[in-house]
């Protein structure tokens, strides 16, 4: 409540009424989460003060560090309401360090948790995570920083985040997602903190598998032109979209060294049986990849072109539990619950329905290219006979490009092609005509595959 800071800027012809002079104004409220009358606030000529009354009486608490400092942030703890984080920019006055202070006794001390932190990078924020007292997040004007120990020591979480001022971050309480506000605009969110807060359990096993939070499978819309997959959505050029996280369960595990090879990841479901099989990455330190919530592809077609050698996936799982497994040298499991898209109106029994289906063409197509491959190597070795020349020209159109699909007769392989793409591109269950479809083709799929047997 300094006078000379609350006079109008400006000379005596033209008054600066701005207001970007004035002081003695409030820039961070922080309630406790834990007690609601204990309230922190901090100035912007670096006060700090606190109610534990709900604001029938005040106390000056600030930390002891140069005067007229912004207080830019007030962290009240979530484990204590007598713990809180206060972050100090004084880059205006000269002072480019950064600043944070820690109080557990209600603001009576303070000890400053700054060492480490780059001297010529003021702080904008402080954030603890609300699983980990340990674990702390800072926001400087060049980047984003982390603590393993309260404040303790430091390293950087930069990771592939642009160089910009972190001027905000949160913690997205349900998710368990960084939310990452930077002084350009850009929001960046870094998934899943679980590796985080657990990463010094982690530290002391060789290796270790963080248990997945759950997977949705989400319904997502392509925007698709003359075959091609332009990207989510159809937003116009130019629109302001975020990009989505990874599709399906996010796995994360910790290697203390690289690996001679890269560690096998399979996911299970509830009989055991492996759905699918992934190469994990294999540094020192973290690792993540993510499962689609596919199982494994069917066989693909080597001697066509790229785009038509098959999918890349096979069908998606049935909503339940799944188990993922690290394969080293003792296996590491965790479970993984998958659950269906909570906008979708969908049963269990439609998800099963969809799934059957999916498989059931999955698994004809993929016996199709097993005999096309076979066919083709007869003919690299001039041993295909007319007999196998004839079940070829049956199994497949052998397209060339995207206009062969259209202009040619679909031949048993395009068939299931043609019944594979609508459906992958929902999520409902097959419609009676698909049905009456997929019947057709599994008569013309055995008759074939008993003249591959005896040609």
């Amino acid at each position: 409540n300094e006078a000379a800071h609350q006079q109008a800027a400006g000379g005596d012809v033209t008054l600066d009424v701005s207001g970007a002079e004035f002081y003695d104004t409030l820039l961070s409220i922080a309630p406790s989460p834990l007690d609601a009358s204990v309230i922190w606030v901090g100035t912007d000529d670096g006060l700090v003060q606190i109610t534990r009354d709900g604001g029938v009486h005040w106390s000056a608490v600030t930390p002891a560090v140069a005067p007229y400092g912004r207080v830019e942030n007030i962290e009240a703890s979530p484990f204590a309401a007598g713990s809180a984080f206060v972050t100090v920019d004084r880059h205006l006055l000269g002072d480019r360090r950064p600043h944070i202070f820690v109080t557990d006794d209600f603001g009576a001390t303070w000890h400053s948790i700054s060492a480490g932190l780059p001297a010529d990078q003021y702080a904008h924020v402080a954030r603890q995570d609300p699983h980990n007292a340990a674990l702390l997040f800072a926001g400087l004007e060049q980047g984003i920083w982390i603590s393993l120990d309260r404040g303790a020591h430091w390293q950087s979480l930069q990771g592939d985040l642009p160089v910009a001022a972190v001027r905000d971050l949160r913690i997205q309480p349900s998710a368990g997602d960084l939310l990452v506000a930077t002084h350009g605009r850009g929001f960046y969110v870094l998934d899943d903190l679980t590796a985080l807060e657990q990463l010094n359990t982690a530290k002391a096993a060789a290796a270790y598998l963080f248990a997945p939070r759950t997977a949705y499978a989400w319904y997502r819309g392509w925007l698709t032109i003359y075959g091609v997959q332009l990207g989510e959505g159809s937003a116009p050029e130019g629109m302001f979209v975020g990009e989505n996280p990874p599709e399906g369960a996010i796995i994360t595990y910790y290697l203390a060294r690289k690996l001679p090879s890269a560690p096998r990841i399979e996911i299970l479901d509830s009989a055991g049986a492996v759905v699918r099989a992934l190469t994990g990455p294999n540094h020192a330190g973290l690792n993540r990849l993510s499962w689609n919530l596919t199982e494994t592809p069917p066989m693909q077609w080597h001697a066509a072109k790229e785009w038509n050698r098959g999918p890349d996936d096979g069908a998606t799982v049935v909503p339940g539990a799944y188990f993922v497994r690290l394969r080293l040298n003792t296996a590491l499991d965790q479970r993984v619950d998958v659950q269906p898209d909570p906008r979708a109106a969908w049963t269990q029994a439609d998800y099963a329905a969809r799934y059957e289906f999916l498989h059931q063409l999955n698994a004809e197509l993929s016996q199709i290219d097993v005999v096309l491959n076979a066919l083709d190597e007869r003919a690299k070795r001039g041993t295909l006979n007319a007999r196998g020349r004839a079940l070829y020209a049956q199994l497949t159109s052998s397209p060339a490009n995207s206009e062969d699909t259209l202009q040619r007769p679909s031949r048993l392989r395009e068939r299931i092609q043609d019944l594979q793409v609508p459906l992958s591109l929902s999520i409902g269950p097959p419609t009676p005509a698909q049905h009456d479809e997929a019947a057709e083709i599994k008569a013309q799929f055995d008759s074939q595959m008993a003249a591959y047997a005896k040609s």
